[in-house]
């Protein structure tokens, strides 16, 4: 015969058991993948350089590497698909737009 105090203690860990999540015994989530956000931005440009772009509306772009703005030139109206990173608007495609 079981004494009073195994069964008590058979009792407690029977509802511990019953009252864990069953989420606590999956597998731990895996981690997400970084995805680049990427926006999309027009207005007239107001000064390029190869390392900068600026336009009108006062949103300043970092150029990213790779993409070259010698096509480009201060009064032009572009579109600039740009992603941020570490705090910063860099430009990943600009291409013209008509007025």
């Amino acid at each position: 015969m079981k004494s009073p105090m195994n069964i008590i203690l058979t009792g407690s860990l029977l509802a511990l058991s019953a009252a864990m999540p069953l989420s606590a015994l999956a597998a731990p989530p895996k981690a997400h993948a970084i995805t680049r956000h990427e926006e999309a931005t027009t207005g007239a440009i107001t000064s390029v350089n190869a390392t900068e772009v600026k336009l009108a509306n006062g949103d300043t772009f970092k150029v990213a590497p790779g993409l070259s703005t010698a096509g480009f030139k201060a009064g032009e109206n572009v579109k600039v698909r740009w992603s941020m990173k570490d705090g910063a608007k860099f430009a990943e495609h600009i291409s013209a737009t008509k007025n």
